[in-house]
């Protein structure tokens, strides 16, 4: 798993999704009770991505964040063991950066 690259990406990611993560093993997104409504959240399953991408002067970086509310993410073959999530994993930040090509 890799640590956010900033302070602010951690205070962004915290604020959308640990309210999430918080319940997210118990969450049955077929039944979701809060003050006597009952919810359904099975249209929110599946994996959902925003990508943040930040121009610098020689390269860009892309900072995707992952969420699945109702299960795990599921692991990809591709990626290092040493970059891989732990399994049961349900959100994850990813970056990458790209060097910009001059001509």
């Amino acid at each position: 798993m890799r640590l956010p690259p900033s302070a602010a990406h951690a205070a962004i990611l915290s604020s959308f999704l640990l309210p999430f993560l918080a319940s997210a093993n118990t969450l049955n997104c077929d039944h979701v009770l809060a003050d006597k409504t009952d919810w359904t959240f099975k249209a929110l399953g599946g994996p959902k991505s925003v990508l943040h991408s930040i121009e610098n002067t020689a390269s860009w970086k892309n900072v995707t964040y992952t969420i699945d509310l109702c299960t795990a993410l599921k692991r990809k073959d591709e990626v290092p063991d040493d970059q891989k999530c732990p399994g049961g994993t349900r959100c994850k930040l990813s970056e990458r950066i790209t060097p910009v090509l001059t001509r």
